[in-house]
């Protein structure tokens, strides 16, 4: 790099770009930079901080300038979507070009896409996986579209999501030639393994912008209560030393609930607004939108010096902290119960640390190399770990050694095939060899391991193969693809419908088909929380729970490993036993309708959040299970109805009785179920007045209400 000009590369950069370059680039940057002028992909690892998005920004306004090219980014998180679609837009507004966001918030109209002019495309890889399986949206979206940004790509070893990214990765560079790719990622062991695999160009560096300092807090009490009590004092410490007086401060957890506890407790106060106005925060997936972007911008405008909050706001979203304290360092998941964090997140997690800055905090004089000729000051980064003892040897070493990027495509191997049979990216079992081939695999999947999974395919009426051994995919195939719904779910969906005793039981439909990962893999069972639950049927609730709401008996002990057939348990077995997560989520959603129905006056802390989390999971899990058993009329329709009940929590045929009355939404619904109207008889009894009153409406408006009802009611019974 000391042979290059600075001066004239940056006057050559701006004339590609059409923007003025105002601010020092590092070395590393203009590397990245320069390569890809050049022609080549680049794999970008770079520590936190170091400015990886900027190299993003600048190759993908020089490929519009040179030639009209767009770019795609993808996020893994919605607020780093957002946060993205705020970076993009300083530059697109100068050029009058368009943003868009596709994610769980926003969605796009492909009817009016192509007569956007937009130039940045922001997708979380759900979102994106979805449009490369769609011929049609494929099409339209990927006009025009001459570069990938895929950010914290490392995270193709993700348990979850690992197999999307390597997806998108595989399926973009089958189905566009000319597509170009940045990939960038702040840690990463493999480095040069991965590159070699994507066949780009390598960008690294491990000197840090900040430099940091670990800290390792051993905390003895083994006892949960104990053990929280003791991190808050450590925490309160740390708050409160001299060294940290004008720090902010990012407290991590792996708890929604958790983090609100933590703030809380420090703050005395209940409300989150509340404890916004005394600089204190907590962030989580689980609060609304406007809460989330509101804490987020007095975040940045240090109006919150001290935030709480789980590690998603770790994943790229840019947040620094002068001071990152990981609270917990263990994480509860659905499947595997309390674990130690992921390599991954406790990487990006460090990360976060170490604050960017021109001036001293101290004394405001400018800063020269990160440090204050006035006062002294430096600034440093600095991670506190609060870590029990048994597990500190391997708390330190993941802290110090970043994580290796794996495939994590065997997870979801066959609702994979079926995406790629459904885009004609595998035809036959020569084109899915070659497809497996080209996968970041390290261990050889083998044509009998395939042969299984096609198998499994077509025995569940998934795909089609004909005598020429060339695969289609049917109708329900396309609908698991398009609802993103695995081929063993269904599978268990199909044994639970030929097992139902009473489709018009809600509980029972919940129990039984809503024992699959995508919903339980939300909860985790406690020990704490079995005498709650009646998981070993003692207590003194166990009437109440178990006759009421619950009957894990009649269930748990009437259902073995039952199979579709005898083809699929020479493969594949699946074992429908109801599982004691299913039961958790099931209370957790209808939580306040079953503690004011049976008296529950246990003393348990769920919080809001999380009762709203698994609500929105369940209605989602029980509307794509009435789409896709649609053959089954009846059923159908009742799992239609559970997914209504799960959206407000209330297990009560009554409120879907109320919803199928011609001119009752959901919200007039709601009102008058809240005032015992709970039938189409309640309602006939009403006069105007009364239906206005409860409804909140005009006279007139409460007389056209009932004369359409009426009107319904004849038609109905002629």
């Amino acid at each position: 790099m000391k042979q290059i000009n600075r001066t004239d590369l940056i006057k050559y950069l701006e004339t590609q770009t059409n923007i003025n370059i105002n601010y020092k680039l590092r070395d590393k940057q203009l590397l990245a930079i320069i390569d890809f002028i050049k022609g080549n992909d680049i794999l970008c690892v770079l520590p936190t901080g170091y400015g990886k998005t900027i190299i993003g920004i600048i190759c993908a306004l020089y490929l519009y300038n040179k030639f009209k090219l767009k770019t795609i980014y993808i996020g893994m998180m919605k607020s780093l979507n957002n946060e993205m679609y705020e970076t993009f837009r300083k530059y697109t507004n100068k050029l009058n070009m368009s943003i868009f966001i596709c994610d769980g918030d926003h969605d796009i109209n492909f009817n009016t896409i192509n007569n956007q002019n937009w130039l940045f495309g922001c997708f979380t890889p759900e979102k994106f996986n979805l449009i490369l399986i769609n011929e049609k949206k494929r099409n339209l979206i990927m006009k025009n579209v001459g570069l990938l940004i895929i950010d914290e790509s490392h995270l193709i070893g993700d348990e979850e999501r690992g197999s999307i990214i390597e997806n998108i990765i595989v399926l973009s560079k089958i189905m566009f030639n000319n597509l170009r790719y940045i990939y960038l990622s702040a840690t990463l062991l493999n480095k040069e393994e991965y590159s070699q695999w994507l066949n780009s160009k390598l960008i690294t560096s491990d000197n840090r912008p900040i430099p940091l300092i670990k800290k390792y807090i051993i905390i003895n009490n083994k006892n949960k209560k104990q053990s929280f009590n003791e991190k808050i004092k450590e925490l309160v410490k740390i708050l409160n030393s001299v060294e940290h007086l004008n720090d902010n401060f990012l407290i991590f957890t792996t708890s929604r609930a958790r983090s609100e506890d933590i703030i809380k407790e420090l703050t005395n106060k209940k409300n989150i607004y509340e404890c916004i106005n005394m600089g204190y925060a907590y962030h989580h997936a689980g609060l609304s939108k406007e809460i989330r972007e509101l804490i987020e911008t007095k975040y940045r405008n240090k109006e919150i010096k001290i935030l709480a909050c789980t590690p998603t706001l770790s994943v790229g979203i840019n947040l620094p902290a002068n001071v990152v304290i990981l609270f917990d360092i263990e994480q509860y998941d659905g499947l595997k119960g309390n674990r130690l964090i992921d390599a991954n997140r406790l990487q990006q997690t460090i990360g976060r640390s170490g604050r960017p800055t021109e001036f001293c905090l101290k004394c405001n004089s400018i800063l020269i190399n990160n440090k204050c000729k006035n006062c002294g000051w430096e600034n440093i980064g600095y991670v506190y770990f609060f870590v029990p003892s048994n597990y500190y040897n391997e708390i330190k070493y993941m802290s110090e050694v970043p994580a290796k990027a794996e495939s994590k495509m065997k997870n979801n191997l066959d609702l994979h095939i079926l995406q790629w049979i459904s885009c004609n990216i595998v035809k036959d079992f020569k084109t899915l060899r070659t497809i497996i081939k080209s996968l970041f695999l390290k261990e050889e999947i083998s044509d009998t391991e395939l042969y299984k999974i096609l198998f499994y395919l077509q025995i569940l009426d998934l795909i089609v193969i004909n005598d020429n051994e060339e695969y289609k995919i049917t109708k329900k195939g396309e609908l698991l693809v398009k609802l993103w719904i695995k081929p063993t779910t269904y599978h268990k969906w199909l044994i639970s419908s030929k097992l139902i005793n009473n489709i018009n039981d809600f509980t029972e439909l919940y129990i039984r088909f809503g024992d699959i990962d995508e919903l339980i893999n939300n909860v985790v069972i406690r020990s704490e929380d079995k005498p709650i639950f009646k998981l070993d049927l003692i207590g003194n609730y166990k009437d109440n729970i178990i006759n009421e709401c619950l009957f894990c008996a009649k269930l748990k002990y009437c259902i073995n490993a039952i199979n579709l057939n005898d083809y699929c348990n020479e493969f594949i077995s699946i074992k429908i036993i109801i599982s004691n997560n299913v039961i958790k989520s099931y209370f957790f959603t209808f939580y306040d309708y079953l503690s004011k129905k049976l008296n529950f006056n246990q003393n348990l802390y769920i919080s809001e959040s999380d009762k709203l989390v698994i609500k929105k999971a369940s209605e989602k899990i029980f509307k794509f299970a009435s789409i896709i058993l649609y053959n089954n009329r009846k059923l159908s329709n009742s799992l239609n109805k559970l997914s209504i009940l799960c959206s407000y929590g209330i297990l009560d045929n009554k409120l879907v009785e109320l919803l199928e009355i011609n001119g009752i939404g959901i919200k007039y619904a709601l009102k008058l179920y809240e005032n015992n109207v709970k039938s189409k008889e309640d309602l006939l009894k009403l006069n105007d007045i009364l239906l206005s009153e409860i409804l909140n409406i005009s006279l007139k408006q409460a007389k056209n209400l009932m004369e359409n009802i009426n009107y319904g009611f004849r038609n109905h019974q002629k």
